[in-house]
């Protein structure tokens, strides 16, 4: 039923003069549900289905863990955004390569966290707490649940 809709929609875009615009991120959502759905399927199979079911499990005990994430990383990111001079995409994008990626500048420049001005000492305060809490010990909490988790579905 999912394929029969789908490619109904598509046809219907295509029909009525839709945008490629329109079209193709309805054309990339399609492609990740439907590889997500082959992956689904593949649980059938002896050769993979007993190697997949711990994991695909595993990944649905993550829901705690990620809603204390999504508070800690919303908390980190409106006081930067309360201390930084920087517009709201900026902020965002910078919270998700610190919290979630672990990746960050502190050089000068485009894309650093810090900033040459009177809040510099409260953004290196942030910046290390921030690193401490979320990318070290939040991680290392994830990695922990994980492995509990497929030693209890395994």
């Amino acid at each position: 039923w999912t394929r029969m809709v789908l490619s109904s929609g598509f046809c219907v875009m295509h029909g009525r003069g839709y945008p490629v615009t329109l079209q193709r991120p309805a054309l990339a959502g399609v492609v990740i549900i439907q590889w997500f759905q082959m992956l689904f399927m593949c649980r059938a199979f002896a050769l993979l289905g007993p190697k997949l079911l711990p994991i695909m499990n595993t990944l649905k005990a993550m829901g705690p863990f990620l809603i204390v994430l999504f508070f800690y990383v919303g908390a980190f990111l409106h006081a930067y955004w309360a201390l930084s001079s920087r517009p709201v995409g900026e902020v965002l994008t910078i919270g998700y390569r610190l919290g979630i990626m672990g990746d960050f500048a502190l050089d000068p420049g485009e894309g650093s966290i810090l900033e040459d001005g009177p809040m510099d000492t409260w953004l290196s305060t942030w910046f290390f707490t921030c690193t401490a809490l979320l990318t070290l010990f939040m991680m290392n909490v994830v990695i922990g649940v994980l492995g509990e988790s497929y030693d209890v579905e395994h």
